[in-house]
């Protein structure tokens, strides 16, 4: 690409930069911690598990090469995210801590689902790992500051997550970022097993939770396709509850659209 082609990308980049930046500092979302934050590589003595979250990596065959590659960009994603620390306040960033997953960074071209279908681009896979953090992050009641969902349910019944627990993650477009808004630290383990067969996620924290977490994913409607045995689009709520002592308290609610195949 010429460097007079290239200008434009240049400018939309640093514009969306900028307006991120400036959204971040009028929502209160600046604490977000950065790849130079040294690493917990285990949790300290006596520390628990306050969430985990497991998604299998399932073998695509069709996929050619980008079956591989979409493993090898998970790996390179997790140890960037693996053993970061959250002081009280802060904020865990994908955006921050992944950045652009370019080829010079050792990424490789993989699947993503792009206008309701399935494309190739640098990074491929990385919408696993935004699922697994934040399924993890809502079990361990982290507060979810930015998520956005897949636009199609491409995979259907062989999808990795329930509906509504998938998350997506876009350099510049769509990030994963999650704050911890409790009076203690917390460390996030991401790793994918050494066969490439599953992602897990672990929050863990000085203490146990004094109460149960509890998330439900609950179909609202299901939208039917204009083509002739299309794939249907869903409506899906999801919700979180704090229960103590048998009274539930509900502290977040989303609404993802899967639209259907077809116009």
């Amino acid at each position: 690409m010429t460097p007079r082609a290239e200008a434009p990308r240049v400018r939309w980049r640093l514009a969306r930069r900028a307006f991120t930046w400036v959204r971040d500092l009028l929502l209160g979302r600046w604490r977000k911690v950065g790849p130079e934050r040294p690493r917990v590589a285990a949790p300290p003595p006596g520390w628990h598990c306050v969430g985990a979250c497991t998604t299998p990596i399932r073998s695509r065959p069709e996929l050619g090469d980008e079956n591989a590659h979409r493993v090898q960009n998970m790996r390179l994603a997790a140890a960037m995210i693996h053993g970061v620390r959250l002081g009280p306040g802060e904020i865990l960033s994908l955006s921050r801590l992944i950045g652009e997953p370019g080829e010079a960074r050792g990424f490789r071209s993989g699947p993503v689902l792009f206008r309701g279908a399935l494309a190739s681009a640098s990074g491929g896979g990385l919408c696993q790992i935004a699922t697994t953090v934040y399924d993890a992050a809502l079990l361990a009641d982290l507060e979810i500051l930015e998520k956005h969902g897949h636009s199609a349910d491409l995979w259907g019944e062989q999808r990795l997550a329930p509906l509504g627990a998938d998350a997506v993650y876009v350099h510049l477009r769509k990030d994963l970022a999650v704050r911890n808004r409790g009076p203690s630290p917390v460390v996030v383990h991401l790793e994918v097993d050494e066969g490439g067969t599953a992602v897990t996620c672990r929050v863990w924290a000085p203490a146990p939770l004094p109460y149960e977490v509890r998330v439900t994913h609950e179909v609202r409607e299901r939208i039917p396709s204009r083509q002739p045995a299309g794939r249907p689009g869903w409506l899906v709520s999801t919700t979180r509850s704090r229960v103590t002592d048998g009274r539930s308290t509900v502290n977040y609610r989303r609404l993802d659209r899967y639209a259907p195949e077809g116009p």
